[in-house]
């Protein structure tokens, strides 16, 4: 089973004409069982066409330009997404972490 993804604008980035120019957002990827979340931080170019008032842009418009910028397809054809792959890299190591056992050897 693959894992899921839940994306969330912590915060946006915008210049003195109300364009966005950068955001701030987490992935929560899961497996069913675990999930973990990890923050990053994108960089938008300038936008050529279709500018959306900083005042009307909505959540799901800002994550679609994120999952634009960072989709692509392998050789097979098989979509990815560079943060989607980190996400799940943070989780195996999150699972890794929760089967150390801790302690000391003297009592």
């Amino acid at each position: 089973m693959s894992n899921t993804y839940d994306y969330k604008i912590i915060d946006l980035q915008r210049d003195k004409d109300g364009i966005i120019v950068a955001a701030s957002f987490a992935i929560t990827a899961s497996d069913g069982i675990d999930s973990n979340t990890h923050k990053y931080h994108t960089a938008f170019g300038a936008p050529k066409d279709n500018i959306i008032d900083f005042a009307n842009v909505t959540e799901s418009k800002v994550i679609e330009w994120i999952k634009d910028m960072f989709d692509t397809k392998d050789e097979k054809g098989v979509r990815q997404n560079a943060h989607e792959d980190q996400a799940d890299a943070e989780l195996a190591a999150f699972k890794g972490r929760k089967e150390v056992e801790i302690g000391t050897p003297w009592n």
